[in-house]
């Protein structure tokens, strides 16, 4: 990773830590489903980007922590659909379904990490992968769609919440299918290994999750 790269990679996770604990401070003041779900959502996104330094400062924790941030990763989304539930109710069945898909999208990748890493990447660790990210997105999107039109009928700070909090979730998730499309591509044309242009993706990415952790403030601060 490039000098800015790091840079940035390690102020958003001071950003989203932070932002985690707010949240976390803020259910715990006030209370409520919805303000539980959201700190859920985002608390789990802190871990993520926390076990992300963690990994890059200590190799010999892998391939541990990035299983459990793949795992606080995708029950971040599912986080978000239960905070979309509190606010515009979605079924039970359609809430296990995606659950159960969350989970064995996310049981399969467990395999492949503990498998060898010095090779081109198969055909269905590609589809594994394709497939976790654009579950996630779905899981992403759909909800922060919904809280922006919804936004509309509601008083001026729920709905300057709402859209903040829509903001920031469709940055990362545009940003992070684009990413990982891209890198997919690339190892695929590839022998695996990192090429001049994954620095330019992480960095553009870093640079989205930089823009978006004051979107998620604005979303809960007093």
């Amino acid at each position: 990773m490039s000098g800015a790269g790091a840079a940035l990679s390690h102020i958003n996770a001071a950003g989203f830590a932070l932002i985690g604990v707010l949240a976390l401070a803020a259910w715990v003041r006030w209370r409520g489903r919805t303000r539980a779900w959201l700190a859920a959502a985002l608390g789990l996104l802190a871990l993520v980007t926390t076990g992300g330094e963690l990994s890059a400062l200590f190799k010999q924790l892998d391939p541990v922590v990035p299983l459990l941030d793949l795992v606080f990763f995708m029950a971040s989304a599912y986080a978000l659909l239960e905070l979309r539930n509190t606010l515009l109710p979605v079924s039970l069945r359609t809430r296990l379904a995606v659950l159960a898909m969350l989970v064995v999208s996310t049981a399969l990748v467990v395999p492949l990490a503990l498998g060898p890493q010095n090779q081109k990447p198969t055909a269905f660790a590609l589809i594994v992968v394709c497939a976790l990210v654009l579950e996630w997105a779905l899981c992403i999107i759909e909800p922060a769609m919904r809280f922006r039109l919804a936004a509309r009928r509601l008083p001026v700070v729920q709905r300057k919440r709402l859209r903040a909090l829509s903001t920031g979730y469709l940055g990362i998730a545009g940003a992070l299918v684009l990413a990982v499309g891209t890198a997919l591509a690339a190892a695929a044309a590839s022998d695996g290994k990192a090429q001049p242009a994954d620095a330019g993706i992480g960095l553009a990415l870093q640079i989205v999750v930089t823009a978006a952790v004051p979107w998620f403030y604005v979303g809960f601060a007093p």
